[in-house]
């Protein structure tokens, strides 16, 4: 477990999921690769862990692994929103993500697990959706 939460905080840091390598001593990355930084974490109690990521200027992604990092998808890119700043699961299928960097700040749902997406909330300018809750 304490691997893990490790490798989380890592992903957070770099958006490189990372494992050591004892008998070499050096680290070896796999995973994602992207060229901005990591801006949002949720690891569901079903351990797939989801990663939001972007930037002002590069859009906003969010990756899923569901088996601890050894394999990601992107069900979310938006090369016209700023990078995603939180994301709360409802279901395997159903998730909210907000987004923001300083320019805009939009509250996005997909309820079927990231094929489509649709705008649920605007926020004026310079806004970013620091975080998101559900009641259930």
């Amino acid at each position: 477990m304490k691997s893990r939460i490790f490798l989380l905080l890592n992903c957070l840091i770099i958006l490189t999921i990372s494992v050591s390598k004892a008998q070499t001593n050096f680290w070896e990355k796999i995973g994602i690769d992207a060229s901005s930084k990591a801006n949002a974490l949720y690891i569901t109690g079903q351990g797939a862990i989801y990663v939001g990521s972007g930037g002002t200027t590069n859009g906003g992604a969010m990756f899923l692994s569901n088996d601890d990092g050894d394999n990601w998808s992107k069900p979310y890119d938006d090369a016209n929103n700023p990078g995603v700043s939180s994301i709360q699961v409802i279901n395997s299928i159903t998730i909210l993500i907000g987004t923001g960097s300083g320019i805009s700040g939009v509250i996005k749902r997909t309820t079927n697990g990231g094929t489509d997406w649709i705008s649920v909330y605007n926020f004026g300018i310079s806004e970013v959706v620091t975080s998101l809750v559900s009641s259930s």
